[in-house]
């Protein structure tokens, strides 16, 4: 819990969900876990050293705050790291996150580990594999209901996804870059 710049020795700390009193704090909170997921704003990928960089960030982070802040944070924070590790969805722009990247993100979870036990820190990751699970089936959901509700806009949006394989693999022929094609075999 943080107390508001106003009111440092005068009143209760407040909760760490009053973001009203700290906007910029969230803000960039909000920036700094998106960069450790892997993510920009224009949604590209983000590069190894804008990840590292936010897992440093994070760490400091996580030795400066206060246990009950830092306990409040936690599944948020555990959401990046979890985005690291997940072997089912860790690849961002058909790579997997660097060792470096996956070894400053053990540092994080060793200090968080420290700060505040095992059990929290499992229970946290637990927490945030749950609701990434959840926002990507949700996800699923309304995909497959705006095919059923606007089957006409799916089709259109399935050529254009197809066209722009299509270029890409014709790039990657130019190159000399070719990927070989999966089998089924029945």
């Amino acid at each position: 819990f943080l107390s508001p710049p106003d009111q440092q020795e005068t009143s209760e700390p407040v909760a760490i969900s009053d973001c009203a009193l700290f906007p910029d704090f969230f803000y960039a909170l909000k920036r700094v876990l998106s960069f450790a997921s892997g993510n920009t704003i224009k949604g590209s990928p983000a590069t190894e050293i804008q990840q590292i960089t936010s897992f440093q960030v994070l760490s400091d982070l996580a030795e400066s705050l206060g246990e009950a802040a830092l306990s409040a944070l936690s599944t948020i924070i555990m959401m990046a790291i979890f985005h690291i590790n997940d072997t089912s969805n860790s690849k961002v722009d058909g790579k997997e996150a660097s060792a470096d990247v996956k070894e400053i993100a053990n540092i994080l979870v060793s200090k968080l580990d420290d700060r505040l036990g095992n059990d929290v820190v499992a229970l946290s990751y637990s927490n945030a594999r749950k609701l990434v699970a959840g926002k990507r089936q949700e996800r699923r959901k309304s995909k497959a209901i705006q095919k059923l509700v606007d089957p006409e806009h799916a089709a259109k949006t399935k050529v254009k996804r197809n066209m722009k394989r299509k270029r890409s693999r014709q790039r990657m022929k130019e190159k000399g870059v070719f990927k070989k094609k999966k089998r089924v075999h029945t």
